[in-house]
């Protein structure tokens, strides 16, 4: 896994004022544990705020293809959606963390360490 975040790169701009005139200079990153975290953070945030925000978009499209003349209630119903997904998805990420509450979700148990996988494996293999 360590030759994972050493061999992956991005590049990000970064705009460099000299006098008056901006200079766009690319600047080369290097995707470290850390950026791979946050990386992850904003997976996970997103994926927690579309689930209300799909719901009650999807239910403004039935009410509008149903009778177009409730338009209003269709944005009604998007704005809705998109506010509680926001405020769903910033009260998981200040709470539990995004990458926890979805490791409950997905019934996952992350690895604390190393030593502690490799302790694991020794006592199943004494067992045996």
């Amino acid at each position: 896994m360590m030759w994972f975040h050493t061999c992956l790169f991005f590049y990000a701009p970064k705009v460099l004022q000299l006098g008056t005139t901006k200079i766009l200079q690319v600047k080369y990153l290097s995707l470290t544990k850390e950026n791979m975290n946050r990386l992850l953070e904003l997976i996970y945030w997103i994926k927690i705020f579309l689930s209300p925000f799909l719901i009650l978009v999807a239910m403004g499209w039935v009410v509008y293809v149903y009778d177009q003349h409730f338009l209003w209630i269709s944005l009604l119903l998007g704005i809705t959606g998109t506010i509680l997904g926001v405020f769903w998805a910033e009260r998981v990420r200040r709470t539990t963390g995004t990458a926890q509450y979805m490791a409950k979700i997905y019934h996952t148990v992350d690895i604390a360490s190393y030593d502690e996988s490799m302790r694991q494996e020794n006592q199943e293999a004494t067992k045996e």
